[in-house]
């Protein structure tokens, strides 16, 4: 796929924003889009998988410019050790899964991200917090290795960087950690184990090369608007509504369209 449709550019521009403001690598975005325009699943979750570590290490530069103090990288460590297992753990259940069983898994995991976005949206929209010292135990290390496995599996199976398994979970198991700075952990842990899943997924030729650097063109200027609204104001809830409301509209188009197969 050379010819780049127009509404492929307000895609991209999304994707880097919603990656930047939550913390994902926005491959929910872009793998979706490529699958509605007849792109095969593996490769368009291949070309969203690409780009990836870039709008994610664009964001991470944004936020050490703009909020140094949402940076943790021992838990980011953590998050990529773990990643490094989930991504060699996903490549083997990649030769071993049906195109179809594919195809079920991903709506499956499109509708989960819609409804927890729907429901971290309900929550009252906070004030700007200002970033606090948090007491780190061994465990929540241990956590953190946890989530990155099957963020890598995420990633290296779905196209996604993990982060929508990361946040929410980094929120609820380290006490005190705030949003803004569980999507900066995400971020920065994410650029190298969404690498090793792509550079997987080129050596299976699932990546439209071409595609994707003209996606980047958008992505990553949109990555540093997105870290900037995070940190800047917290009235995200309306995009985590549209966000999901995007998801389940997603997933019904590709569960009438049906499986895709090939790469």
């Amino acid at each position: 796929m050379t010819a780049i449709p127009k509404s492929l550019w307000l895609v991209g521009a999304l994707a880097g924003v919603v990656s930047g403001m939550l913390g994902v690598g926005g491959g929910l975005v872009i793998g979706p889009a490529l699958i509605l325009l007849g792109m095969p699943l593996r490769r368009a979750t291949g070309t969203a998988l690409a780009l990836i570590p870039f709008i994610a290490a664009t964001a991470v530069v944004a936020e050490v410019l703009l909020a140094p103090q949402n940076i943790y990288v021992g838990l980011a460590s953590a998050v990529f050790a773990g990643g490094i297992v989930g991504v060699k753990l996903g490549a083997i259940i990649d030769k071993a899964i049906s195109d179809s069983l594919l195809h079920n898994l991903f709506l499956l995991l499109l509708i989960v991200f819609a409804v927890s976005n729907i429901y971290a949206s309900l929550d009252s929209p906070s004030a700007v917090t200002v970033s606090q010292i948090i007491e780190l135990h061994a465990q929540h290390y241990f956590y953190a290795a946890v989530f990155g496995v099957f963020a890598g599996a995420c990633s290296a199976l779905f196209g996604v960087g993990g982060g929508v398994v990361v946040v929410p979970a980094l929120v609820a198991a380290v006490n005190g950690i705030n949003f803004q700075e569980a999507s900066a952990i995400s971020l920065l842990a994410m650029v190298p184990t969404a690498a090793l899943a792509a550079r997987n997924a080129y050596k299976k030729q699932r990546i439209d090369v071409v595609l994707a650097k003209y996606l980047a063109i958008v992505c990553l200027p949109g990555a540093v608007a997105g870290v900037a609204l995070r940190n800047y104001s917290l009235n995200h809830n309306q995009l985590q509504l549209c966000f999901a409301a995007f998801l389940l509209y997603v997933a019904l188009r590709i569960l009438r369209r049906g499986p895709t197969p090939g790469t």
